[in-house]
């Protein structure tokens, strides 16, 4: 078995999700990636390895060499799975099949992670001005990537994350608003409906109204298209009171943005389409507007803008995809990664580059492909030496 696959399979039989209750168990193997780095310190003096506190006993990892220029960017967690709905082998069983390797997390993104331990071994010496950041919590809330970005003056010229991508280079994203609509009506007898607001009715047509001005061509994007809304989650009225009108009821939105469409507008949409509905309900149920109406509230969870990297940001990179892949090719992912949110806290030119198939990312018997992954391996190792010759080429040497 080769070093890249040994890795690979240490890194899938260790869980790394969290649980239903959210219980976390990302420490075993960030354990096991740090451990490893501090052995090749001991071959590399110049070697930095260290681990960051994100929250309780949860950290993420940062290992550097001089002045890093690239940033190399993994997740150690996965999402959670049933194994029972495993086929082919057990989530943390990996096992190779056919010029694949299965398990959870081998395509993401523990394939990713054992290609850059690997090549670290054989080419570290050689290597400087990198930084390899491990988050944690990057399939939930990006509590790692957020505390990395708060607390690090690292500037890199050059941000690539793991993420798969079938070996193409992901450069543009949509943004994220995800928010938590809340819309008050009046209360009534069941039997005199008219007498009251139906806040669910209420919240419900005015989503419908906010739903398709937001999808419709005033924030549409030449490079990211259109944006998307999703009706998440909503809950309304009171277990048991089925014979009052509900006065109250509240929605989770997740909305895909491009950079036209801002939070400010958004909760203008929803108060503007709430405020409307409900002076239309009063005239039809000779309510007065101005003592029934209350405002309604919003919510807002967590805002992500959108990833924008121009192909001319990412010239070197490509060219090496080209000799070593043979063709290159940029995709738009329709998920939030964390090269988006470095990018936009820290203007740096961030992309998405890994192996395939990503379409089995976050699925049973799951996979990742083996020649993807040698080379994903090859693409970070010439990335690395590019971005090692800077400071050569300035006098210093390595």
């Amino acid at each position: 078995m080769s070093r890249l696959r040994s890795i690979l399979f240490r890194l899938i039989s260790i869980p790394s999700y969290r649980d239903d209750e959210d219980n976390v168990n990302e420490v075993e193997v960030g354990n096991y990636v740090y451990n490893f780095f501090r052995e090749l310190k001991g071959k590399d003096p110049d070697l930095e390895v260290e681990k960051q506190p994100v929250e309780g006993d949860r950290f993420n990892i940062i290992v550097k060499k001089g002045k890093p220029e690239l940033l190399l960017g993994f997740h150690l967690d996965t999402v959670p799975t049933n194994e029972r709905d495993w086929k082919v082998c057990h989530p943390f069983e990996p096992k190779e099949a056919n010029g694949r390797v299965y398990g959870l997390g081998s395509v993401d993104v523990k394939g990713a992670i054992a290609a850059v331990m690997a090549l670290s071994e054989e080419h570290l010496p050689k290597l400087n001005n990198f930084c390899y950041l491990f988050t944690v919590d990057e399939e939930y809330e990006f509590k790692g990537i957020n505390k990395f970005l708060e607390s690090n003056e690292i500037r890199p010229s050059l941000a690539v994350f793991g993420e798969p991508t079938n070996l193409k280079i992901c450069n543009k994203h949509r943004g994220i608003i995800q928010a938590r609509v809340t819309a008050y009506g009046k209360s009534a007898h069941a039997g005199s409906p008219n007498l009251g607001i139906n806040a669910i009715e209420l919240l419900m047509d005015s989503v419908g109204g906010v739903k398709k001005t937001i999808t419709s061509e005033e924030f549409e994007d030449p490079e990211l298209g259109r944006c998307s809304f999703n009706l998440a989650y909503i809950r309304g009225g009171k277990e048991g009171s089925y014979n009052r009108v509900p006065d109250e009821a509240m929605v989770v939105l997740d909305i895909r943005t491009t950079p036209k469409l801002t939070v400010e507008r958004v909760k203008s949409l929803v108060r503007n389409e709430i405020k409307e509905k409900f002076k239309q309900r009063c005239e039809e149920n000779g309510l007065d507007f101005v003592s029934t109406f209350r405002e309604p509230e919003m919510k807002v969870d967590f805002v992500y803008g959108p990833l924008l990297t121009s192909r001319e940001s990412l010239k070197k990179l490509e060219s090496i995809v080209k000799r070593e892949v043979g063709e290159v090719g940029y995709i738009m992912s329709q998920g939030i990664t964390e090269a988006g949110i470095l990018s936009e806290r820290w203007g740096v030119p961030a992309c998405n580059f890994g192996p395939g198939p990503m379409e089995m990312s976050h699925k049973p018997d799951e996979f990742v492909n083996l020649k993807d992954l040698e080379l994903v391996k090859r693409v970070y190792t010439e990335l690395l030496k590019e971005y090692s010759k800077v400071e050569q080429d300035a006098g210093g040497g390595i």
